[in-house]
């Protein structure tokens, strides 16, 4: 540069920036043409950050009437994607699907893994080989309970409707509901379609 202009050296395909009001330097910021970067001099992406820090690595704060933070993917790869060294723990995918501890959901919100849940759940259909209530109280409006295949119910069972079982057979024989070891408490009618007993059946209360 000449006398009375600007003048410094920088680093190639580092963005120059002051170090004084009339002296350029290299600035943080890497561009090849291809991708822009910090910290690197080989961006994954167009948009590429690799840092160590023990602070965070991104901050968006801001006061908006729209989302903070807007992805819109048009293309066909998943819209959002987070990771542990390379591990995916979490992904939104192009056709909506979430995935926690999945990298390839196949349901609106798939979940490998355990999940704990302080509020209430709703659901139309619940679907699974065991339904754990613990000390709780699992409580079904005017659907139905399906227990089929050899598979047992082994808690209280309180209902003001009409319980209607297919085949009930505390011997534990193959594809049938069994091991009924509690109470079951109905104001309505109790109807069997077939009843087989190893042991004694109590009724009382004049039923």
């Amino acid at each position: 540069c000449s006398t009375g202009s600007l003048t410094g050296n920088g680093t190639t395909n580092y963005v120059a920036k002051y170090g004084t009001a009339s002296t350029l330097g290299t600035g943080l910021l890497y561009d090849n043409g291809n991708g822009v970067a910090i910290n690197t001099t080989i961006p994954l992406a167009s948009f590429d950050v690799q840092v160590s820090t023990s602070t965070a690595i991104a901050s968006i704060s801001g006061r908006a009437a729209k989302a903070a933070l807007i992805v819109d993917n048009s293309g066909t790869g998943d819209i959002f994607t987070a990771s542990t060294s390379g591990l995916t723990r979490f992904v939104i995918t192009q056709s909506g699907n979430v995935g926690i501890g999945s990298s390839a959901p196949t349901k609106t919100l798939d979940v490998n893994g355990t999940a704990a849940i302080s509020g209430a759940l709703t659901a139309g259909t619940v679907n699974g080989n065991t339904i754990t209530t613990g000390t709780g109280t699992l409580t079904l409006g005017t659907n139905t309970l399906t227990v089929s295949g050899t598979s047992s119910i082994n808690q209280n069972v309180t209902t003001t409707g009409t319980p209607t079982f297919g085949t009930v057979n505390t011997g534990q024989g193959a594809y049938e509901l069994y091991a009924m070891n509690q109470d079951v408490q109905t104001s309505s009618t109790v109807s069997f379609n077939s009843l087989s007993l190893t042991s004694q059946l109590t009724v009382a209360n004049g039923g």
